[in-house]
């Protein structure tokens, strides 16, 4: 089963400035969300440290919920990351391109301003 649908059949919030689902996630400020990671990772990491013998056989809930939020939050910034980059990139092609274009029609204006009168005239009674 996937993160998702484990997340969506126990109806798992986080805690973001209030309950929010997993759909809202995607609305949250990056930074907001990273530093929210940091947090979850921090939390996870502290059930590691605690385990006793035990509580190594028998994770609590919450524990598991937390794991969960964790991957599926870092599971979101991944896809934002790459978005973000994708993004970056086809704006960089575009203002690439545009350049490009900016030079060709300038070719052709210094071709079209090296013509002699004579030429600029035949030019326009065509």
């Amino acid at each position: 089963m996937n993160i998702f649908e484990q997340a969506g059949r126990i109806k798992l919030r986080f805690n973001l400035g209030g309950n929010i689902s997993v759909e809202h996630l995607w609305d949250v400020d990056f930074e907001v969300l990273e530093n929210y990671e940091a947090q979850l990772t921090q939390e996870v990491e502290t059930h590691k440290s605690k385990k006793s013998r035990l509580k190594q056989v028998r994770r609590t809930q919450e524990q598991m919920k937390d794991d969960l939020r964790l991957q599926i939050v870092s599971h979101v910034l991944n896809v934002r990351a790459e978005e973000i980059a994708a993004a970056q990139e086809k704006a960089l092609a575009k203002q690439n391109e545009q350049r490009i274009m900016e030079l060709i029609q300038n070719k052709k204006n210094e071709e079209l301003a090296s013509k002699s009168i004579e030429e600029l005239e035949a030019m326009l009674s065509k």
